[in-house]
């Protein structure tokens, strides 16, 4: 939710010092703040509450979390992605579709990519939580050791969220990695899930985890909200140049109360 959306129309005029500030902030270097203090704070706050019949507000009555691989971009890499997603929106925006960059904040903010490793996980208690996330670190320590990169596929693919109306443009993991690093990464992750106690008594019973979620490994780059005709989709989209690389100093991240906890093993 951008809270400072419409705040004034003065915001909508840019100052010399403001374009300044914005190029200051798509330049800083987040290598300089204390990990621990990014991997605290990089995830967007949760305000997620549910609404009964009555109208009254109400927090949920379950405990969430998902696993992901979380990609630090380097300035190289938000300019390559910034070029082509121009070019994209250039050929988008003849059908008034035009993709927002998920890797800045609306106010130029630089931001971290992902790859999600896990669908969003549901928990009856905290506890079920925390032991579910000592069991996956403990698992992952023993069995996933090795250090490697990601490669990302050239061609951008369009994909659709279940239960959601927005379309995300993607780069898609590489076949190889996909089958050495993401999906043995990925089959800890289910065993564990799929093993778990009292499966009939929690709140997502019929979610079983199988290859079909992970089959579909991806990067989200950019995001929109406009409806996508079919003629729009079959866009023929120039690959980029060459594939992007996810770095091997990676972190397989567990999100706790929107607090991002590193599971592993730094693959070293």
């Amino acid at each position: 939710m951008d809270l400072l959306g419409g705040y004034s129309s003065e915001s909508e005029c840019e100052t010399e010092t403001e374009i300044e500030e914005d190029k200051i902030s798509q330049q800083f270097d987040t290598s300089l703040i204390n990990r621990k203090l990014l991997d605290k704070y990089h995830i967007k706050p949760t305000t997620s509450l549910k609404r009964t019949r009555s109208g009254h507000l109400m927090k949920t009555r379950f405990w969430t979390s998902f696993i992901y691989i979380d990609w630090r971009l380097t300035s190289k890499d938000r300019q390559i992605l910034s070029r082509y997603l121009n070019y994209y929106n250039n050929q988008y925006g003849k059908y008034g579709i035009e993709f927002r960059p998920l890797f800045y904040s609306d106010l130029g903010t630089p931001l971290n990519l992902h790859v999600s490793l896990s669908p969003n996980l549901k928990f009856s208690t905290e506890f079920e939580r925390d032991k579910f996330f000592d069991n996956l670190k403990k698992n992952l320590t023993l069995k996933m050791s090795k250090s490697f990169t990601i490669s990302l596929e050239r061609h951008p693919v369009l994909m659709n969220t279940p239960g959601s109306l927005a379309t995300f443009l993607t780069l898609p993991i590489d076949s190889n990695t996909l089958l050495n690093y993401i999906k043995p990464l990925f089959n800890e992750i289910a065993t564990l899930w799929n093993s778990r106690d009292n499966i009939a008594g929690s709140p997502q019973p019929e979610l079983f985890l199988t290859e079909s979620f992970i089959n579909k490994a991806h990067v989200s780059v950019a995001k929109t909200w406009s409806k996508i005709p079919q003629n729009a989709r079959s866009l023929l989209l120039p690959p980029l140049d060459t594939p992007l690389i996810i770095p091997e100093d990676h972190r397989v991240q567990y999100d706790k109360d929107r607090e991002s906890l590193t599971l592993n093993i730094s693959f070293s």
